[in-house]
């Protein structure tokens, strides 16, 4: 299966499709709930949690967010984001990557890709306002509801070097041309699914 723009995903649509990243925009507002013991599910396992209404730090209405991910194997566990309050932070600081979430895929010895402000690798899932009203954040801190389009998840291949090049300590001259070369590409995708590309690099290989 291949993924293309306008497909549907677990309530995301896919506005940009090629080789270098896929884009996925939530097709419909969430409402989030304000209770410290409900979920508001934006896929089938990945959630927002909040604290309740008016815990953030100053108030009025504030609140605390983060994601989070279920897994049942092995055994029932949660995931969970790094945790942001919307009376400290502003509309466009609501952001995770693999460091700051444990659902996205995390490769360590890569931290230093995939934790970079420009051509990062890897997963992120970011609030992006589009139309200035309404928006999460420090201007309106008790607004709970993400618009049509703003929830944003991205996710860009990395590389990984073959076992077979780092046990025989291969390099460029000595790879076989068979191969194809020294790396292949992995793409990460929602839920830690491959999410497969309309047009893939030559080496490409699912998770």
């Amino acid at each position: 299966m291949l993924i293309k723009n306008g497909d549907e995903y677990q309530g995301f649509e896919v506005k940009e499709s090629s080789e270098s990243e896929i884009v996925l925009k939530n097709s419909k507002s969430i409402t989030l709930n304000l209770d410290k013991d409900k979920k508001t599910y934006f896929t089938d396992s990945w959630y927002f949690q909040t604290s309740d209404e008016g815990k953030g730090s100053t108030s009025p209405q504030g609140y605390i967010i983060y994601p989070a991910k279920e897994l049942s194997s092995p055994g029932n566990y949660t995931l969970r984001g790094f945790p942001f309050d919307t009376n400290e932070t502003l509309s466009d600081g609501f952001g995770w990557n693999a460091a700051t979430f444990g659902g996205f895929n995390y490769p360590v010895n890569k931290h230093k890709d995939f934790v970079a402000s420009e051509n990062w690798w890897g997963e992120r899932l970011q609030y992006v306002e589009k139309d200035g009203q309404n928006e999460l954040g420090n201007s309106n801190p008790g607004n709970h509801v993400i618009g049509e389009e703003e929830l944003v998840y991205s996710t860009r291949p990395f590389s990984s070097k073959y076992e077979l090049v780092s046990d025989l300590e291969l390099n460029a001259n000595t790879t076989p041309k068979e191969l194809g070369g020294m790396f292949y590409y992995k793409l990460p995708g929602l839920e830690n699914r491959m999410l497969p590309l309309e047009t893939t690099p030559p080496s490409s290989q699912t998770l």
